[in-house]
């Protein structure tokens, strides 16, 4: 593990966001009821991964920095050194060991009450998908520092292959939730729009889903139903709703060529 080089760790690095993005997208097309992934290409994937993964990625960095700062202030030294060599080593060992389960108490108990408050519809639901992504990464994290405790059960792991098997699970868990997220915020909030195909004279009304890079997909107004149009048939999209005014004329809308 320690032959890595920097060209493997990126490689690894864009397998693991293509990895995320899929599921990301695959939790937020769930929201929809439709399958997402056969329409999108690879710019499609990149663009969605520009719009949820920095913030996934940024706050991994943050955690595995903060790890660092602490292990630095405290020389390397265990929990059990800790505690004896402060003046109150019992009230010091149960201070540190609560770190552990408070945050598993309280974020997931936070899951419950906004998924409780999301369901009676006093929040979005998107606010409780988020919040799981926070519970979900904790029972993960707690699952993996309770099995390392038995040092003999992962003597023989490699750093590498440890910090593996706590982060990039706990980001999984992360894009899932996120994109449950996501895709529910999408649905709520999907402008009316009338499309207009090369070969028909009337457009089609619905509401706009996506406009990927060789498909456009309309939901059907009042139905779960979408229609996939190739991109090289639109000749024109309009928002008739001013709130969610597209162009202000048809003529702003450049044909598709």
């Amino acid at each position: 593990m320690k032959d890595i080089k920097i060209p493997e760790i990126l490689a690894l690095c864009s397998a693991a966001a293509f990895v995320l993005t899929a599921l990301y997208v695959k939790a937020y097309s769930l929201t929809f009821g439709v399958r997402l992934n056969p329409y999108f290409s690879l710019g499609d994937y990149t663009r969605f991964a520009i719009d949820w993964l920095p913030l996934i990625c940024l706050l991994a960095v943050l955690g595995i920095l903060l790890e660092k700062f602490c292990t630095r202030v405290e020389r390397g030294a265990s929990e059990t050194e800790l505690a004896m060599a402060s003046g109150f080593p019992k009230f010091v060992g149960w201070f540190r060991r609560s770190a552990e389960w408070i945050p598993l108490l309280v974020i997931p108990g936070l899951a419950v009450v906004t998924t409780r408050m999301a369901f009676l519809g006093k929040i979005p639901a998107e606010h409780a998908y988020k919040q799981w992504a926070a519970a979900g990464t904790i029972i993960w994290f707690a699952l993996v520092a309770w099995y390392s405790r038995e040092k003999s059960m992962i003597a023989h792991w490699p750093h590498m292959w440890f910090r593996f098997v706590m982060v990039f699970p706990a980001m999984v868990i992360g894009a899932t939730f996120w994109g449950f997220a996501g895709g529910v915020s999408k649905t709520n909030n999907l402008p009316k729009t009338q499309v207009y195909i090369k070969s028909e004279t009337t457009p089609l009304e619905g509401r706009l889903m996506f406009v990927l890079d060789n498909f456009v997909l309309i939901q059907v107004q009042d139905s779960r139903r979408f229609i996939a149009i190739a991109r090289d048939q639109v000749a024109m999209m309009v928002a008739p709703e001013k709130e969610h005014m597209l162009f202000s004329r048809k003529n702003d809308f450049p044909s598709v060529k």
